[in-house]
């Protein structure tokens, strides 16, 4: 009896999705185990079309995992789009926290504790814990992208371009630390921005001029935006720093 095509699971080389990538992946891993291989590359583009798929539905909880707790820790380097997606998963994921954070700390700055009445300051205490518990998922959602980022994205780019991306998504979370921090968590939130823009300005530095050498524009260009994304990002944070130690 003849096996179904759609349940045969034998590969068909020929009819495989994305065979430059995989041929990419045996020459780095020096593997010619190509049934492996090609297992590993199509468990990789399911989770990345099922990433796709949660953000088009908006469900970003999923998102986030199919491209960190799958993807990230597979031995398959990200491509861009691939990187944009894994970004894109998880400023989605703290946007609203981030609103709802600010809305509420606005509320409670602008609020008179001393002369309040009862029912106003258990209104007050009501929002501080309230805003307390977001900041709480903010920082975990923060700490989760920072520990993939640095035990595995980082470690294991093959790209000046793709740790420079690294380093700048290691940059931006550690900023977003800074809204809700304090004490050293605050401090260390800010060193740790700081030292992860500088570092990947430098590389894409780096990268820009090794791609000008080569007359690769795309990859330039690329690399050159990526400059620009640090310099705004990097220069208020120094102001930030100054005025804090001036204070």
């Amino acid at each position: 009896m003849n096996t179904p095509d759609h349940l045969n699971h034998r590969k068909d080389i020929s009819k495989f999705p994305d065979q430059q990538r995989t041929d990419e992946l045996i020459h780095q891993k020096n593997n010619s185990d190509t049934e492996a291989i090609h297992d590993l590359v199509r468990k990789h583009l399911t989770f990345v079309a099922k990433a796709k798929l949660a953000m088009r539905v908006g469900r970003y909880d999923e998102m986030v995992e199919y491209m960190t707790k799958h993807l990230a820790a597979m031995p398959v380097e990200l491509t861009a789009e691939e990187r944009n997606l894994l970004d894109t998963a998880y400023k989605s994921l703290i946007r609203t926290r981030r609103e709802s954070w600010r809305f509420l700390s606005n509320k409670i700055e602008r609020q008179e504790f001393k002369n309040a009445s009862s029912e106003e300051k258990w209104q007050f205490l009501i929002r501080n814990n309230y805003r307390n518990d977001i900041g709480k998922q903010l920082s975990n959602i923060c700490f989760d992208i920072l520990k993939v980022l640095e035990e595995h994205l980082i470690p294991t780019a093959a790209t000046r371009e793709s740790k420079a991306f690294y380093y700048k998504m290691k940059g931006d979370y550690s900023r977003y630390l800074i809204e809700f921090s304090t004490g050293n968590d605050l401090k260390n939130a800010a060193i740790n921005s700081i030292m992860a823009y500088k570092t990947g300005s430098n590389i894409a530095f780096d990268d820009a001029v090794a791609h000008l050498n080569l007359f690769s524009e795309e990859s330039f260009e690329n690399s050159t935006l990526i400059m620009q994304l640090f310099r705004d990002n990097l220069l208020p944070l120094k102001t930030w720093n100054n005025y804090r130690h001036t204070k």
